[in-house]
This record gives structure tokens, sequence and C-alpha cells, in this order.
């Protein structure tokens, strides 16, 4: 369920939403992580997953923080993006046929969530840096960077192995 609009009367306020927003993302992002780790046949892919979703439940800790240094309350604000890229995750994990081929699906819908999460971490630093909140970035700065290290792994990982693995 979406929650209802946000309050957007200020930047300050942008951010917060935008960071439990955020918020939500990675707590279904590590639910869908866990559940893409299983349903993976590469176990180079699965240790990328596993590993990512540890880095997640530090993320999660840094969006509380920051959502905490803005005085703000550390609640996720659900959102359809979140939901649908979950529901189409699960969709293809439960998906029939070549291990390879869903191998390969899984990571197309795993690097489209960190993409999302890309976009939203350098909105949100962005802003935050706008706002001089130097303290705020910082949370911000480090979940990026392990988000786009998770996007160049798994890139790595199927344009080398899992594509080639998947090819007709």
């Amino acid at each position: 369920m979406i929650s209802a609009p946000a309050l957007y009367d200020t930047l300050t306020a942008a951010l917060i939403v935008h960071l439990q927003v955020l918020l939500d993302l990675e707590l279904v992002g590590e639910e869908t992580l866990a559940l893409v780790g299983r349903a993976c046949a590469n176990p180079l892919v699965r240790a990328a997953l596993d590993e990512h979703r540890e880095q997640s439940a530090a993320q999660v800790a840094r969006l509380d923080q920051g959502l905490e240094l803005l005085a703000a309350p550390a609640e996720p604000r659900p959102s359809g993006l979140a939901a649908g890229l979950a529901q189409d995750m699960r969709a293809v994990a439960a998906a029939e046929g070549d291990p390879n081929a869903r191998d390969a699906a899984l990571i197309a819908g795993i690097q489209a969530l960190k993409h999302a999460e890309i976009a939203a971490y350098g909105t949100a630093r962005a802003w935050a840096d706008r706002l001089g909140r130097q303290d705020v970035v910082a949370l911000l700065t480090r979940s990026l960077d392990e988000e786009a290290v998770c996007d160049e792994r798994l890139s790595v990982i199927a344009e080398h192995l899992v594509n080639l693995d998947a090819a007709d």
C-alpha cells in the first residue's frame, strides 16, 4: 500500500520523505536479495548477493541515523517502485527453464533495484549537500559507493560468466 502524500514545503521535508522511501527500498531489497540468492544457480552470484545483503543492513542503519539527524522518524514510506520490483523478482525466481538464463534475468532484476537505489541515494546526497548537512552526506556517500560496487560486480559476473553460459 502506498502511503498518503507527504508535505513538500521545504527541501528538508522532501529529503526526509525521500530517505523514508529509500528506507523502504532498502528493506524490500534485503528480502529480495535473500530470495534471489536462494534462487540463483551460480555460486558467484549467490556470494555477491549474500555479501551485499549484509551491507544492506548497514545501509538501513545509516538511513535510520540520517533520519535521526534530521529529527525525523525512521519509518519506511512504502513505494510502488519497491513493491513492483520485488513482485517481478519473485516471479523470475519461481520461473522454470534454463538455470543460466534465469540467473541472467535475476541479475538484471537485482541491477534494476540497485540502479533505483543508486539514483535515490544520489538525489538524497545532492539535497543533503545543498542543505549543508555534511553529516547526512557522509552517510549517504558510503551507501552510494557500496551500491555502485555491487552493481559493477554483478555486471562483471553477468558479462563474463552468466550471460555467456545462458547464450543459445
